[in-house]
């Protein structure tokens, strides 16, 4: 575990979920179950990511996405341009 952050989740949140009586193996379990979750949501960004690179390279996609994008942020300017400040 080279991550800190990881054992402080261990140590202060998953004890909140377990009984007085409970053992060890509770533990263990919550534990496997928190690091398959973890693992599963970094499988899901990589196969998104992977996923949006190879749509992103096509050259047409990435113009519109530019355009797009610009054009969100010009639309949003002029909002913040034309609202009047509360009193």
């Amino acid at each position: 575990m080279s991550n800190p952050k990881t054992v402080l989740v261990y140590a202060s949140v998953i004890p909140q979920f377990l009984d007085a009586s409970s053992s060890g193996s509770d533990a263990f379990v919550l534990g496997v179950v928190f690091a398959a979750l973890g693992f599963a949501a970094s499988a899901s960004y990589a196969l998104v990511f992977s996923a949006a690179r190879t749509l992103l390279s096509n050259g047409r996609v990435m113009r519109n996405v530019l355009r797009g994008s610009g054009g969100f942020l010009v639309l949003f300017g002029v909002g913040m341009l034309v609202e009047r400040p509360s009193d």
